[in-house]
């Protein structure tokens, strides 16, 4: 199906348009037509690790697709209307929605660290009372 869909006469892509290329194909693989010919050449033209990052994205999305529908039916019809309908619905309403295609923002601020790499709440006083930094009488005695 992404013979169909899309060509192979480019010469040059940019990143959104070689990952959502191997999203496709990740698709596309899923379905049972695998194409690593086309895979190795956007991930000469792209990043390497986006491109594999989007091929094996679409292929564990088409895969849920098939096994949360009816599986024995889907499994026997793979080239029929299921993996049609997969295809349709994963790629080319994406393709044709100019909203899938947009870049997300994504916050940059240096406090954006992953919860292993915060300060431990261990480190952190739990409380600042002058009850807690008073003596007990007999250490004064």
């Amino acid at each position: 199906m992404y013979g169909e869909a899309f060509d192979d006469d480019w010469t040059s892509l940019d990143r959104e348009e070689a990952m959502f290329r191997a999203y496709a194909l990740g698709v596309d693989a899923a379905l049972g037509n695998d194409h690593p010919e086309r895979v190795n050449r956007l991930a000469r033209e792209a990043s390497r690790a986006l491109v594999q990052l989007a091929y094996d994205e679409g292929k564990s999305v088409a895969e849920d697709e098939l096994r949360s529908g009816d599986g024995e039916a889907e499994a026997a019809d793979r080239d029929g209307a299921s993996a049609r309908e997969i295809w349709e619905e994963l790629v080319e309403e994406r393709r044709n929605d100019p909203k899938a295609q947009q870049l997300v923002r994504v916050s940059e601020s240096r406090n954006d660290v992953p919860a292993a790499l915060s300060r431990p709440e261990f480190l952190d006083l739990h409380s600042r009372d002058a009850d807690a930094l008073r003596l007990p009488r007999f250490l004064l005695e």
